[in-house]
């Protein structure tokens, strides 16, 4: 038997997940432990759920950063793919900038992958190389053919029109 938060994400459907985080915001801090840990299927789940409640810039995202650029690595590419996205609610510091950037550069040249985590992590580069130009000339060299060409012609479409905004 979990916890009434584990419960709540094993047994009812997105909205009402939502609701529960909503109704009993005491167990928001659960949810990001259980979002940087290990613990199958909920781990992935409280990414998710908490990437769903939060807004951008929230408050009880930002003492919460550290550890989730922390975990990133270790994680399978679903999980990872929630991190990124929760960790994109946030604004960032220099040195988390930094991680973040050497982190998704990496995640993006392994090419085995899922596309939709390495266009995640190629969604967070280009937020960063927008704020720091200097970076778009690394960034080029993560565009050649041997980096896109395992992508999907949908996906690939895409993400030039991401990068085209950019």
């Amino acid at each position: 038997m979990g916890t009434p938060l584990e419960n709540s994400m094993i047994v009812g459907r997105k909205e009402a997940m939502v609701a529960f985080l909503r109704l009993h915001s005491e167990y928001i801090a659960e949810a990001f432990t259980l979002a940087v840990s290990n613990k199958q299927p909920y781990c992935w789940r409280a990414a998710w759920l908490l990437q769903s409640e939060l807004s951008k810039n929230d408050e009880r995202l930002v003492p919460h950063i550290n550890s989730l650029i922390k975990a990133l690595p270790e994680k399978k590419d679903g999980h990872q793919r929630e991190l990124l996205k929760l960790i994109s609610l946030a604004n960032w510091d220099e040195e988390m900038e930094g991680e973040l950037f050497e982190l998704c550069q990496h995640i993006w040249v392994q090419l085995q992958h899922s596309a939709s985590l390495r266009v995640t992590a190629m969604e967070v580069l280009l937020r960063i190389t927008h704020k720091y130009p200097e970076l778009k000339q690394e960034l080029s060299l993560l565009l050649e053919d041997e980096y896109l060409e395992t992508l999907s012609p949908g996906i690939k479409n895409s993400l030039m029109k991401k990068l085209q905004k950019k």
